[in-house]
């Protein structure tokens, strides 16, 4: 990916190919409003590859894509990543929610959504503070990553003939989880 645009509206969405023709929540009758076929649509528009996410409700996506190790995954935002709950109490058959990062801003994320039965599409905030939640019923699963990321960072090289110890930030950076 090389340029991310972020989606903050619906314009090109209807009868495009990503919603709809090619995309397999449309073909077998649950597309738009769905936060599954949005997601699996917007994914499919920024990548331009078929998403190999679960074809399911969205409360399995987060565990399908762990079982497979499909997509690198984590508990931080990424421009593009798919941000997964589960529904919790009564609402916990209710299918769970997925939706796509289209902003990040500090602690504060924009999300891209649609709901079943609900609306077509529409932004939605979250922050690190409310641990990412969207709804009291739900349970913040974590992020699916655009193929190839998080990119780890890379340490420095020491200075030829310096010390070769890293510095002290390299050791506390969080560890993602790799394919």
């Amino acid at each position: 990916m090389s340029t991310f645009i972020p989606r903050l509206n619906d314009n090109g969405m209807q009868g495009n190919r990503f919603w709809y023709a090619d995309n397999p929540f449309y073909q077998s009758g649950y597309g738009l409003p769905n936060c599954t076929a949005y997601a699996w649509g917007r994914r499919y528009e920024l990548t331009n590859e078929r998403p190999n996410t679960s074809l399911s409700n969205a409360d399995r996506w987060w565990d399908y894509n762990l079982t497979n190790n499909i997509y690198p995954s984590g508990q931080e935002p990424q421009l593009g990543a798919i941000a997964c709950w589960k529904y919790t109490g009564a609402q916990q058959y209710d299918g769970g929610h997925v939706a796509i990062v289209e902003v990040i801003d500090g602690d504060k994320i924009t999300l891209s959504n649609s709901g079943w039965g609900y609306l077509y599409f529409y932004l939605d905030t979250t922050t690190r503070q409310q641990g990412w939640e969207i709804a009291s019923y739900s349970s913040f699963q974590g992020f699916i990553y655009l193929d190839g990321e998080p990119v780890p960072p890379i340490p420095p090289i020491p200075p030829i003939g310096g010390k070769s110890k890293l510095p002290l930030w390299m050791y506390t950076r969080k560890k993602y989880k790799w394919r």
